[in-house]
């Protein structure tokens, strides 16, 4: 399995740390003159999604892009990237607030979409070596994710990503893990949106998916969380706010005073304080950092290999 990383401008660089290192990028989370090239250094691989939470008009039915439009997105942030995988405008199913009715539109107008992008792609064969197209799965249950996976397969894909995953972290992980067994039955090379669970990853490892992503390393940096591997466990800075008596019911044992010797790049170039610290999107970043080692020490069961090319002091000097 594949991990991804989900990536915003201002966020730190993980390829500095990992040469192995896949980023998610959107369309909508870019300046039209930025490119996979502007990293200072290339990761691994890219995917590019839709960005369609950001394309639903105010009367929340119809989208206020076109296929041709986001396609032409993609290859303009590409720029001759690759390897890459880019996916094609979905229309995302939220948890709440619309009737089903809607839901079965807005499959609807994902698989119509997936049509128009799979001749796209034909037609400019020429361009896409080295990029996969990928048809992602949209449903509000187990039955239209089926319905929905069914269609995208007849036309033609072989690469897939189920949709509207947030919709899952609500209900049971063994719901979760039996629905996406039940797509697997289908479509076999299957990608995982939007998971932040080191525990579901897990499982889904041992389904076989081919991939996931997560914006967890950043999230928890930014929140004043820290990770530690081998065992997991998830710590937040102690603040005024995060006392001693604080607690949360996703997992963090208990606040933390001072940091656990650690072997990450961070740590162990720069120190440990530089974890500990807040008040500065430097000191978020390095912190993103280091939890994205952990992060994927505690996935595989070993530490990102950073790049020879990395220079962590230098990524200072710039941020």
């Amino acid at each position: 399995m594949q991990f991804y990383v989900s990536w915003y401008p201002g966020d730190p660089e993980y390829q500095q740390i990992d040469s192995d290192c896949r980023v998610l990028l959107s369309p909508t989370s870019v300046s039209r003159a930025w490119r996979v090239g502007d990293f200072m250094v290339a990761p691994r691989s890219v995917m590019i999604d839709s960005g369609s939470f950001h394309f639903i008009d105010a009367t929340r039915q119809r989208l206020t892009r076109t296929q041709k439009e986001v396609f032409e997105d993609q290859m303009r942030i590409l720029n001759g990237f690759k390897p890459a995988i880019i996916s094609h405008l979905d229309f995302a199913i939220p948890r709440r607030g619309i009737s089903e009715p809607i839901m079965k539109e807005r499959i609807e107008i994902t698989i119509d979409n997936a049509e128009k992008f799979f001749d796209i792609c034909l037609s400019n064969s020429n361009i896409l070596e080295g990029v996969v197209p990928l048809a992602v799965i949209q449903g509000y249950d187990t039955e239209s994710a089926l319905y929905c996976a069914r269609r995208l397969r007849a036309i033609g894909f072989r690469k897939f990503g189920l949709g509207s995953v947030a919709r899952l972290s609500r209900i049971r992980r063994s719901e979760i893990l039996n629905r996406v067994a039940k797509v697997m039955e289908i479509v076999g090379d299957l990608h995982i949106f939007g998971v932040s669970s080191i525990e579901i990853m897990k499982k889904l490892r041992e389904l076989r998916i081919s991939s996931v992503d997560s914006s967890t390393p950043i999230k928890e940096a930014i929140y004043s969380g820290i990770i530690y591997s081998k065992p997991f466990q998830r710590y937040k800075i102690g603040t005024e706010y995060f006392t001693n008596t604080w607690s949360r019911r996703y997992g963090y044992a208990k606040i933390l005073k001072n940091p656990a010797l650690c072997n990450c790049p961070i740590c162990a170039q720069i120190g440990t304080h530089a974890i500990m610290q807040r008040g500065r999107k430097v000191w978020n970043n390095l912190r993103a950092l280091h939890n994205y080692y952990h992060f994927k020490k505690e996935l595989f069961g070993r530490p990102p290999k950073p790049p020879k090319e990395s220079n962590l002091f230098i990524f200072l000097q710039v941020h």
